[in-house]
C-alpha cells in the first residue's frame, strides 16, 4: 500500500444515522410499501451514500414528474431531451407515435395542473454509482441513482382525431422513475434514466 495517497476529492459526506433513517421513514419520505428486507437493504445503500436533502430531492422529483407528463403529451421531445436519458426519450417518443397511429391524442395544455395530482412521492431504491471516468473528470462528488415511486391521480380526455370525440379517463397511476445525478455542488446534472 506504499505510495497510495488519500483522494483529493470532496470531503466525505456526513453519515446517516438510525435516527435520520427513522425520521425519513416517519415523514413518509421512504416508500412504506417496502417489506422489511427491502427496507433494510435500502437503509444500507442510503448509509453508503451519506446524508443529503431527501425532502428537497423528492419535492423536485414531483416537479419532474409533472414536467415529463406535460412535455410527453404535448410531444415537445426537444424540450424533454435534457431531462431524460436517450433510451427514455426514445421510449416516450415511440409510445406517443403509437397513440398517433391509432389517431388518439391526450390534450395536455394548461389543464395539466388540474389533470395530474401527485399524491405521493417516496424513495424506494438508491444506489451509489461509480462515475464514468469521463464524467468524473467533469464533475465532483457523489454520483447516485435514486428511484422514486409516485402515486398520482390522473384524469385525461383522450381525443379520437378521426371522429373528434373525447373520452374522459381517470385513474390512479403508480409508477417509478429512476433519477441519476450528483448530490454535491458541481455534480452531474439529474436525468431520468428509467420509468417503470
Amino acid at each position: 500500500l506504499r505510495g497510495l495517497r488519500p483522494s483529493s476529492g470532496p470531503a466525505a459526506p456526513e453519515p446517516l444515522t438510525a435516527a435520520d433513517l427513522r425520521a425519513w421513514r416517519d415523514a413518509g419520505l421512504l416508500d412504506p410499501s417496502l417489506g422489511w428486507l427491502r427496507s433494510i437493504a435500502l437503509d444500507l445503500r442510503l448509509r453508503a451514500i451519506g446524508r443529503f436533502d431527501l425532502e428537497g430531492f423528492l419535492r423536485g422529483s414531483r416537479g419532474a414528474y409533472l414536467a415529463v407528463q406535460r412535455l410527453m403529451y404535448e410531444r415537445r421531445f426537444d424540450d424533454l431531451a435534457p431531462l431524460v436519458s436517450p433510451a427514455v426519450l426514445q421510449a416516450v417518443r415511440t409510445t406517443m407515435d403509437e397513440l398517433a397511429e391509432q389517431q388518439l391524442r391526450i390534450p395536455a395544455g394548461d389543464a395539466l395542473e388540474d389533470s395530474v395530482v401527485v399524491r405521493e412521492a417516496s424513495l424506494c431504491d438508491a444506489h451509489l454509482l461509480e462515475a464514468d471516468p469521463e464524467v468524473a473528470e467533469a464533475h465532483e462528488g457523489r454520483l447516485v441513482q435514486l428511484h422514486v415511486r409516485f402515486v398520482a391521480d390522473e384524469s385525461w380526455a383522450v381525443r379520437d382525431e378521426a371522429s373528434g370525440e373525447e373520452t374522459p379517463r381517470a385513474h390512479v397511476q403508480r409508477s417509478t422513475m429512476a433519477f441519476r445525478g450528483g448530490l454535491d455542488p458541481g455534480g452531474e446534472a439529474w436525468r431520468i434514466v428509467d420509468i417503470y
